[in-house]
């Protein structure tokens, strides 16, 4: 399995000193800096330079190779690299495989364009939709397909329409109002991280605690515990295989491409689930969350990671 992360920058929750961060990146995105008028388009750029110089230490610009297609890769080709930016967002795609990755905010359904690009499948979801959904599905695929024109950064030249229809693994995340996709040849592990110039993840830099919650059907409970109890979550003070459960009811759509554990695509399924909280160090919050995934019989699982002040008065 692939392992990568993606890392997303909110520009607008970002104060530098420009003129210094322009002194640590390559040329090349010094020069798309000066090239904007516009000062979200040049802070777009200096911050997808910034996130090169951070993450993979680029600082200079013989260490990226452009290919035919433009995508710019790093030299020595050990790890791959891809950047997206759309509105207040610039996300950096890492993994030990090639990845393209993009990101969209939500945009009002075009019908010339869903005809031209998009296949006959899910040109049929559309339009059973209407409104802000048919808005959200149609911003969604678009994001996707861009994703996997950008694992070679092809775009859409002449071999757009053959590559567009070849088999990837995709990861779609939704993030405020804006669609973020990544995709890979081979199935990823994808981590997620919120980047700050000063301190990344501040809000868990303050906290010793994070709690977890993950949704799981009751059937996998066991498997759960033992996954947990292997990298030692639910560990308060002199007591260990800490957790709790609460039933309750869930609801959710798999939507086309998706091979849910429980219903069908394109139906909305109703189940019971279980809701389990375990208390995890913050450091450890990663390797738990792996861990989880291992034995989680869902394709997309839902876990959520809470910063803890304190865990007992």
């Amino acid at each position: 399995m692939i392992h990568g992360k993606l890392i997303i920058a909110d520009i607008e929750k970002i104060s530098c000193d420009e003129e210094q961060i322009l002194s640590q990146i390559a040329q090349r995105y010094v020069e798309k800096f000066h090239k904007h008028k516009k000062e979200k388009d040049k802070k777009q750029e200096l911050i997808a330079g910034y996130l090169l110089k951070e993450y993979l230490n680029v600082e200079k610009d013989e260490q990226l190779v452009i290919n035919k297609e433009g995508k710019p890769a790093l030299r020595n080709g050990d790890i791959y690299f891809n950047l997206s930016h759309s509105g207040k967002y610039v996300v950096l795609a890492v993994a030990d495989q090639e990845i393209g990755v993009d990101i969209e905010r939500i945009r009002p359904y075009h019908e010339a364009t869903a005809r031209k690009v998009f296949s006959q499948g899910i040109r049929n979801q559309l339009s059973e939709l209407s409104g802000e959904d048919k808005d959200r599905l149609f911003t969604r695929r678009w994001t996707e397909l861009e994703a996997k024109l950008k694992v070679k950064g092809i775009g859409f030249s002449k071999e757009w329409k053959n590559e567009k229809d070849k088999e990837y693994f995709i990861e779609t995340r939704c993030l405020d109002d804006y669609f973020v996709s990544a995709a890979t040849l081979q199935k990823s592990s994808l981590e997620i991280e919120l980047f700050a110039i000063d301190r990344k993840e501040e809000f868990c830099m303050d906290f010793k605690y994070c709690k977890l919650e993950i949704f799981i059907p009751e059937t996998h409970i066991k498997q759960l515990q033992k996954a947990l109890q292997s990298v030692d979550a639910g560990h308060i003070g002199n007591y260990d295989s800490c957790m709790s459960c609460s039933q309750l009811t869930s609801y959710w759509r798999p939507l086309d491409g998706t091979s849910p554990y429980i219903g069908n695509a394109g139906e909305i399924s109703c189940e019971p689930e279980v809701k389990v909280e375990v208390t995890v160090f913050t450091e450890k919050v990663d390797e738990t969350i792996q861990a989880i995934k291992k034995v989680h019989p869902y394709e997309e699982p839902v876990i959520n990671a809470i910063p803890i002040y304190r865990t007992s008065f």
